[in-house]
C-alpha cells in the first residue's frame, strides 16, 4: 500500500467511527424521549382519573343538606377527608370535592417483584402495564372566583381548586432526572 491508500484508509475510518458515534447517540436519545412521552401520557391518565372521580362529588359536604351559602361551606383549615373516609378504601366513600385534599396514592406494577410499601400512601394501587410507580399527591383549597390559578384563600369561596401532583423516582438507565407533572382542577358552585 502507498500512502495515498493509506490517508483513504484513515479517512475512511474516520468517517465511520463518526457514523456510528452519531447513530448510538440518536438510538439513546429516542429512547429518552420514548420514556419522558410514556411519563407523560401515564401521568395525565392517572391525574385525570382522580380529577373525574372528585368532579363527580357535590362542591361541599353542605351542600348535601341544602346549605349552600359561603358562612356554610366548610372553613378553609377543615377542607379533606373526615369521619373516617379514606380515598378508595373505606366503606364511607368520598362524598364532596375537598375530600381529596391531602390524599396520597401510590400506583405500581402487577410486577410480582414490584412489592415494596409506600411510606405515608393513603391507597396503593396496582395497574397492569405501568413500567414504574407513580405516585400522586392531591391539595384542594379555596380560589378567587375570578382568577382561579391565583394563589388559595384563607377565607370561603364559590371556587375551589384541586392541584394534582405526579411523579415518578428516575428509572435507572434511562435518565437521572425526576419526572413531575402539575395538574390542576377547578370546581365552581353558582347557587
Amino acid at each position: 500500500m502507498n500512502l495515498g491508500q493509506m490517508m483513504l484508509v484513515v479517512v475512511a475510518l474516520s468517517i465511520l467511527g463518526i457514523l456510528v458515534l452519531t447513530a448510538n447517540k440518536s438510538v439513546l436519545s429516542s429512547g429518552e424521549v420514548t420514556e419522558d412521552s410514556d411519563f407523560g401520557i401515564t401521568a395525565v391518565s392517572l391525574a385525570t382519573s382522580i380529577a373525574e372521580e372528585a368532579l363527580g362529588q357535590y362542591y361541599d359536604h353542605n351542600c348535601l343538606t341544602g346549605e349552600d351559602s359561603l358562612g356554610g361551606f366548610t372553613a378553609p383549615d377543615s377542607l379533606g377527608s373526615g369521619g373516617g373516609k379514606k380515598f378508595a378504601s373505606s366503606s364511607i366513600p368520598f362524598n364532596d370535592f375537598d375530600d381529596y385534599n391531602g390524599i396520597f396514592v401510590a400506583y405500581r406494577s402487577d410486577n410480582p417483584k414490584d412489592t415494596a410499601p409506600v411510606a405515608g400512601a393513603d391507597t396503593l394501587i396496582t395497574v397492569p402495564g405501568l413500567r414504574s410507580r407513580y405516585y400522586v399527591k392531591a391539595t384542594v383549597g379555596y380560589v378567587d372566583d375570578l382568577d382561579p390559578s391565583g394563589p388559595y384563600l384563607s377565607i370561603r369561596s364559590y371556587t375551589k381548586r384541586m392541584d394534582l401532583k405526579v411523579w415518578r423516582p428516575a428509572l435507572p438507565g434511562v435518565s437521572s432526572k425526576k419526572d413531575t407533572l402539575w395538574y390542576p382542577v377547578v370546581m365552581s358552585y353558582w347557587p
